[in-house]
C-alpha cells in the first residue's frame, strides 16, 4: 500500500509502544528484556516483515534503541497504533475500516509510514517475564 499522506502530529501521542526491524529490532528486544530484568512490563509482537513491536503494560516510558518508532493510540482510533508524531491526512474511521476489511476485526494494525506504507496487524503479544 502506498499513496497515504501524512502530517505532523502536535501535540504527538503519548507513547505506548515502539517499532522496529533490522538490526534495531534485535537491539530493541535486548533492551526490553533489560527493562524486565529492572522490574519493567512489556509485551512483544513479532509481527510480519520482521518487524518487532514492544508494548508497555506498566504504564511507564517506552524501551529505546536508535532506529525505532514510538507509536501511539489515537482516541479516534484505538485498534491503531500510530507514529506519535505524525497523523495520516486521511480520515482515521474511513481508513481502519479500510485496513480492516482484508484482515477482518481481530488484532491491532500499526501504520509505518516510509517509501512504502506498512500496515501490520498483532495478535496477541507475549508478556515478556522475567524467568
Amino acid at each position: 500500500m502506498s499513496g497515504l499522506d501524512w502530517a505532523p502530529r502536535f501535540p504527538p501521542l503519548l507513547p505506548t509502544a515502539v517499532a522496529a526491524d533490522g538490526e534495531a529490532a534485535a537491539r530493541l528486544v535486548a533492551e526490553a528484556w533489560a527493562g524486565v530484568a529492572q522490574g519493567r512490563r512489556f509485551a512483544l509482537d513479532d509481527a510480519p516483515e520482521g518487524v518487532v513491536v514492544v508494548r508497555v503494560l506498566d504504564g511507564g516510558a517506552v524501551p529505546w534503541v536508535d532506529g525505532c518508532v514510538p507509536l501511539g493510540t489515537c482516541p479516534l482510533a484505538p485498534a491503531l497504533l500510530l507514529p506519535t508524531a505524525r497523523q495520516p491526512r486521511a480520515p482515521l474511521a474511513l481508513l481502519v475500516q479500510a485496513l480492516r476489511a482484508p484482515v477482518g476485526e481481530d488484532g491491532v494494525l500499526v501504520l509505518l509510514p516510509g517509501p512504502s506504507l506498512r500496515c501490520l496487524t498483532l495478535a496477541a503479544p507475549w508478556p515478556l517475564v522475567q524467568p
